[in-house]
């Protein structure tokens, strides 16, 4: 039996598996163990990892990093708001 643990970090994520032979930190696409934690919107296309990077500086404005600290809160809670507006790209949350 083979488990998995994720860390998703602020700047990256890493995989790693658990089974019979020891623990291993599974390869991204581009033969890297991290992966960053970054999402690009283009062209009615969703770009993650290393391919949102490349396009980051030329596709700004639809570009998400840091969105750890949004996962399981809501948009009117508590300083949600005020970190929104910190952001470089904070029009992209409205």
């Amino acid at each position: 039996m083979t488990v998995i643990g994720i860390d998703f970090g602020s700047q990256s994520c890493t995989v790693c598996q658990a089974k019979r032979g020891g623990i291993e930190t599974v390869l991204n696409e581009n033969s890297k163990r991290k992966t960053e934690s970054m999402v690009a919107f283009s062209d009615g296309r969703r770009l993650m990892g290393s391919m949102a990077v490349a396009g980051a500086r030329s596709n700004y404005k639809n570009t998400v990093l840091g969105f750890k600290q949004f996962l399981g809160r809501k948009y009117g809670e508590e300083g949600v708001e005020e970190e929104i507006a910190r952001l470089p790209n904070k029009d992209f949350f409205c």
